[in-house]
């Protein structure tokens, strides 16, 4: 609406203001008010417009070999999705290390009617491991720091032993009371773990004591390939990250699902 340079009032059409008869009228725009800032401010968020009565559609990438993120990307719409070398819907034949049916991922609904999906393992050769930031060690677990596989079993007196399942296929037998850092740094470590995808201190081992024997705690040091440990079944909740044979998969649910607490 048109403006007098002169005493400021707003012009309804003419160049010439009819107040003080100043000229000329300029047009200006309306500049919102400080309390219509504020109004915007005090509105409530809006969550998008998703699914009433169906499940939501839950993102699967096969993730490029040099990417976190990126890669084939999979809608899971099927309430049984199944991943092998030969069999399922996503196949993965180049990999030698990944079972002809190696997992599935299965959705179901809880008695509240929230729908869930698992993962679960299909007895596969070279297992199912899925990232986490921490995790209590048991007799016979599987873990891996980046791309380096360990068994744990334990010794009479209740000390941990970690037998690297990658080369070059050693005994790590952990004594004391810890804490022990995991990496690749032997200057910066305590438990040397030689490979290029290992960061210098790449993880935290803990002695914790209980009323039946010692627990080890291990605990991911926000490293570049994180830790992974062997699971039979999974509930993935949110953004979850598994690997099965060499190949890493990010599952990633619909943001408006995504923000409930994970399994560990």
């Amino acid at each position: 609406m048109p403006v007098c340079q002169q005493c400021s009032r707003y012009v309804a059409n003419g160049r010439t203001c009819p107040s003080c008869l100043s000229s000329p009228v300029i047009q200006t725009a309306i500049e919102p008010s400080p309390r219509d800032d504020q109004k915007k401010d005090e509105m409530p968020r809006v969550g998008s417009l998703g699914p009433i009565d169906r499940p939501p559609v839950p993102r699967l990438f096969v993730l490029d070999d040099d990417s976190d993120t990126d890669g084939e990307c999979f809608r899971l719409r099927q309430a049984k999705t199944a991943i092998g070398r030969r069999e399922g819907t996503i196949q993965l034949p180049h990999d030698p290390d990944v079972s002809s049916l190696h997992a599935v991922i299965v959705r179901t609904s809880d008695s509240s009617g929230s729908w869930r999906w698992r993962l679960v393992d299909q007895e596969s050769k070279n297992r199912t491991f899925v990232r986490v930031d921490q995790h209590t060690l048991s007799k016979n677990d599987h873990f891996r720091i980046a791309d380096v596989e360990f068994q744990v079993s334990f010794s009479n007196d209740n000390q941990i032993l970690m037998t690297s399942l990658s080369p070059p296929y050693e005994l790590l037998r952990v004594s004391g009371f810890g804490p022990w850092t995991l990496g690749s740094d032997a200057e910066q470590s305590d438990i040397l773990v030689s490979s290029v995808a290992v960061n210098p201190v790449h993880a935290t081992l803990s002695l914790r004591n209980s009323r039946s024997a010692a627990q080890y705690d291990l605990a991911d040091n926000m490293s570049r390939n994180g830790i992974w440990i062997n699971v039979q079944e999974w509930d993935m909740v949110g953004t979850t990250e598994f690997i099965l044979g060499q190949q890493r998969f990010r599952f990633e649910l619909p943001r408006t699902l995504g923000d409930a607490s994970a399994n560990e």
